[in-house]
């Protein structure tokens, strides 16, 4: 993305209506721009969230719980939302992330399929148990 100059995502209009989101950077860009999170939580129908190299701020308080596809390098936060619940993920990729553990408490998972990676990030004190 050439000229990246973006502080927030935007979502003046309709953001509960966004279904995919798709944001990469250059590794050498990763603290020249950054976002802010907080719209993310409007976006019940978000299916598809691809953040890549991507220098994240504020407040996450949720997350569509019909994402299917979750890639986010870089997650700057311990765990995802309480709120989210991830009945539809199907791929679940946190690599060079903080993340220590992906929720509270139990969820259960209903996907046959499901994928994690987590590789390279800095906190793999992490146990998901399928059942």
């Amino acid at each position: 993305m050439e000229g990246n100059n973006f502080s927030s995502i935007k979502c003046s209009r309709k953001p509960k209506n966004v279904e995919a989101i798709l944001i990469e950077q250059y590794p050498d860009e990763f603290l020249q721009g950054s976002i802010r999170v907080d719209a993310l939580s409007k976006m019940n129908h978000l299916e598809l969230l691809i953040l890549w190299n991507v220098n994240c701020f504020g407040t996450l308080n949720g997350i569509s719980n019909e994402l299917r596809y979750l890639y986010w390098s870089k997650f700057p936060w311990m765990s995802l939302p309480p709120t989210f619940h991830p009945d539809q993920l199907v791929e679940l990729i946190m690599r060079h992330s903080n993340i220590k553990r992906l929720w509270e408490g139990k969820k259960v998972l209903y996907v046959v399929g499901f994928y994690i990676s987590l590789s390279r990030s800095k906190r793999k004190m992490l146990y998901v148990i399928f059942s």
